[in-house]
C-alpha cells in the first residue's frame, strides 16, 4: 500500500521487495489495490528453493513446506507478468 501511495504523491513507479510466504501474501493487498486503480509497481518476492516447491515436485498439493505460496498463479490474472526466475549469481569469480 505504501507503493501505491508513493505513486499517487510522486507519480513515480515504486519497487517493492518482500520475503517468501507471508511476505508475498501480505503484498497481495497492495498489489490488488494498485491493479484496481491502474497504479504501476514492480514487486520482487523471495521464494523457497526450487527443489522444495510444489511446482517442481509433481505432487497434487497446495503447499509443500512452511513458507511456500504459489504467488505466480495468484498474480497471473492481475499483473502484466509474473514468473519464477533463477538465482542471480553476483559473486566476483575473476580472482
Amino acid at each position: 500500500m505504501a507503493a501505491e501511495a508513493y505513486y499517487r504523491v510522486d507519480r513515480n513507479m515504486a519497487a517493492v521487495c518482500v520475503t517468501s510466504g507471508p511476505g508475498t501474501i501480505n503484498a497481495l493487498n497492495g498489489v490488488t489495490g494498485a491493479y484496481q486503480d491502474s497504479i504501476p509497481m514492480i514487486v520482487f518476492s523471495g521464494q523457497v528453493k526450487t527443489e522444495l516447491t510444489v511446482r517442481n515436485s509433481g505432487l497434487h498439493l497446495r503447499t509443500l513446506g512452511g513458507q511456500e505460496f504459489d504467488i505466480v498463479s495468484a498474480l497471473s490474472e492481475m499483473s502484466r507478468t509474473s514468473d519464477v526466475q533463477g538465482i542471480l549469481d553476483i559473486s566476483d569469480n575473476s580472482g
